[in-house]
């Protein structure tokens, strides 16, 4: 049997501690713009494809020219999560799905929201599968 649980933010956003171990370490590396300490979260055998990106990332080299050009020019990045659900799929594997923004402050002090839709998937802690598409707000 497949266990399912699904998380809700009522009212503003999950905390770190709702989100599971990897899913949380992948937020914190965004936010600090640490492009090593999440490229180290996924398997080297990764199939990305990025919020706003269109080539879908297969190698190392790919994701650290992702999140290099991802973080570029933002300051005081944020990512919070508003929904997730969560599925067991046996063999130490997961799928995780929802919603999340996106929120950054550029070079003139604009603050920017991009809200988007997730999907991750992982075996044995480490992301083997992410795909990110913008939503609306």
């Amino acid at each position: 049997m497949i266990a399912s649980k699904t998380i809700v933010a009522h009212g503003g956003f999950l905390s770190a501690e709702e989100l599971p171990e990897v899913v949380r370490n992948w937020k914190a590396g965004n936010e600090a713009k640490d492009i090593e300490g999440i490229v180290a979260l996924y398997h080297p055998h990764i199939v990305f494809k990025g919020t706003v990106w269109n080539e879908v990332v297969r190698t190392r080299d790919d994701m650290v020219r992702y999140f290099t050009n991802f973080v570029k020019g933002r300051t005081e990045p944020k990512v919070h999560f508003l929904t997730l659900h969560s599925f067991e799929l046996g063999c130490d594997a997961v799928v995780y799905a929802g919603e999340y923004e996106f929120c950054w402050y550029d070079d003139m002090a604009q603050e920017h929201t991009l809200a988007a839709n997730y999907t991750f998937v992982t075996q044995n802690g480490l992301i083997t599968v992410h795909h990110s598409s913008k939503r609306e707000a």
